[in-house]
């Protein structure tokens, strides 16, 4: 009987010593792969960033390429445009859907540039006092020489002069990737609105359209990176607009929001109205 006990003591101890040595060796095998693995993802996110940091620099690079040819074909309109014999306008007909088509590359340049910058976060706020009312205005019009055949209402409201602190250029391409949007996503006939109104210290800008709409359980994802709403496939598009947007207004301190129901969007953004 002593000895079965002791044999099974002796079992026993083995045991805990095996499981004790069999967790030991888990432990190190888990802490060596962590360890591995960490290694690869940060090698990866390394490669990843020099990829990107690439990608700005050859978008730049072919922006810059193309910015001296548009510089001279806009030059060259200018000069039809003042051409005297024009009897039935046709000329000027011309030259101005031409100098449309060239202002919308040279926005869809600028606005890839600033996909691309904020893809690697190298980008730089250039901040300025602003007329909201204004710009948005401004934003409008040049939304339709790029839309001629759309409807753009625009309703500033009662609100007085609206002043903020924002960098011009990305806020304008913040709206005309909302405009750009409303006018992929609805219909030909339809009316898309701009709104703006204050309220308390924040001015809101609301883009509505009347589309399809987006379903609540969306709402979350839409301005996530190359996000696209499902069955919108026949739309040409990167996924890339409303993330775009929602970088530029978290970068302004804002928030964006979106509201759809059956049959049309309004995306809202909220911006602080600079100080005294």
């Amino acid at each position: 009987m002593l000895i079965l006990t002791l044999a099974l003591a002796e079992k026993l101890r083995l045991d805990q010593k095996y499981a004790l040595l069999a967790e030991r060796n888990a432990k190190r095998n888990a802490q060596e792969m962590a360890q591995q693995m960490t290694l690869e993802l940060a090698q990866k996110a390394q490669d990843l960033e020099m990829t990107l940091k690439r990608q700005v620099r050859f978008v730049a690079m072919v922006s810059h390429e193309y910015r001296t040819p548009l510089a001279i074909i806009r030059t060259n309109l200018d000069l039809l445009s003042k051409k005297k014999h024009d009897p039935d306008g046709s000329l000027a007909f011309a030259v101005n859907k031409m100098k449309r088509a060239v202002s919308r590359l040279v926005e869809v340049l600028e606005i890839n540039l600033d996909k691309a910058r904020f893809a690697t976060d190298d980008f730089m706020l250039r901040l300025e006092y602003i007329h909201l009312s204004a710009l948005v205005g401004e934003v409008i019009t040049q939304a339709k020489e790029f839309w001629p055949g759309r409807q753009l209402d625009y309703y500033p409201g009662d609100s007085p002069a609206i002043v903020i602190s924002a960098d011009r250029r990305l806020l304008k391409t913040a709206l005309l990737n909302l405009l750009d949007n409303a006018v992929k996503y609805s219909p030909l006939e339809s009316v898309v609105a701009v709104n703006l109104h204050c309220r308390a210290n924040q001015a809101s800008i609301g883009v509505t359209d009347h589309g399809c709409g987006i379903p609540p359980s969306e709402y979350g994802r839409v301005f996530e990176k190359h996000y696209r709403i499902p069955g919108n496939n026949s739309v040409v598009g990167t996924g890339m607009g409303l993330y775009l947007v929602a970088r530029i207004v978290e970068e302004h301190h804002g928030r964006v929001a979106i509201q759809s129901v059956d049959e049309g969007t309004t995306v809202t953004i909220d911006l602080p109205i600079a100080g005294d």
